[in-house]
């Protein structure tokens, strides 16, 4: 038999006694003789990582303003489609005023909150960061609104 060259080892293979997957256990298939001053060296490491878009530290608030009023609305965590994400919006911002429906264009990529009156008697704006900073009370990191992209009219 060939002596052993490298040893792979996955979390998913842990054993009972181990605690979680970034503190586990591992039972060898076979006992693993090492001579004397044997060197090991990890060789190469693969950590996969993912995380939801909005969660409750990044990108969880969405900055509106209806009637010379300012809103800020926290999105649920989630890993959203462009539907549910746009679904979302406007079910926070009827909370605040029951006249807005989404529309998804799925070959653009874009989501739309339009009023279902058919004529505006009011304003309404999505607050670009910029404009929310000048209300005061943005908090960068947690905004959604330039993560969808939204920017200043130009």
């Amino acid at each position: 038999m060939l002596p052993i060259k490298k040893i792979y080892i996955d979390s998913r293979d842990m054993n009972q006694s181990s605690s979680s997957h970034s503190d586990f256990k591992i039972d060898l298939p076979q006992t693993v003789h090492l001579p004397e001053d044997t060197v090991a060296y990890i060789d190469d490491v693969c950590i996969p990582v993912s995380w939801y878009t909005i969660d409750e530290e990044r990108n969880n608030k969405f900055y509106f303003r209806i009637d010379n009023s300012n809103y800020v609305a926290n999105i649920p965590s989630g890993n959203d489609s462009i539907t549910s994400l746009n679904n979302k919006l406007v079910e926070l911002m009827n909370n605040i005023n029951n006249n807005f429906v989404a529309a998804t264009r799925l070959n653009t990529n874009t989501i739309s909150i339009v009023s279902t009156l058919p004529t505006l008697s009011w304003n309404f704006e999505i607050l670009t960061d910029e404009r929310a900073i000048s209300f005061g009370y943005l908090e960068p990191l947690n905004s959604i609104n330039t993560y969808l992209g939204i920017r200043p009219c130009k």
